[in-house]
C-alpha cells in the first residue's frame, strides 16, 4: 500500500475529482486501485456529484 496526501492548499473543485478519476483509471490499468482515506467532506460531495463514488471508494 502507498499513500499520497492531496494538497490541502488547493480549493476543492472538480479538477481534483478529475485528477483522482484519471489516477484510478491508470491504477486499474496496472492492476491496482485507489482508495480514498480521510477525504474531506467538500471533496467527497464533489465525487458523489460526479457520480464517481463507486469508482473512487472511500474508507469510512
Amino acid at each position: 500500500m502507498a499513500e499520497w496526501p492531496l494538497p490541502t492548499s488547493e480549493r476543492a473543485d472538480m479538477g481534483i475529482v478529475d485528477r483522482l478519476a484519471h489516477l484510478q483509471l491508470e491504477a486499474r490499468r496496472l492492476g491496482c486501485a485507489i482508495r480514498l482515506r480521510n477525504v474531506c467532506s467538500e471533496v467527497w460531495e464533489l465525487v458523489e456529484l460526479a457520480g464517481l463514488d463507486d469508482v473512487l471508494p472511500a474508507d469510512d
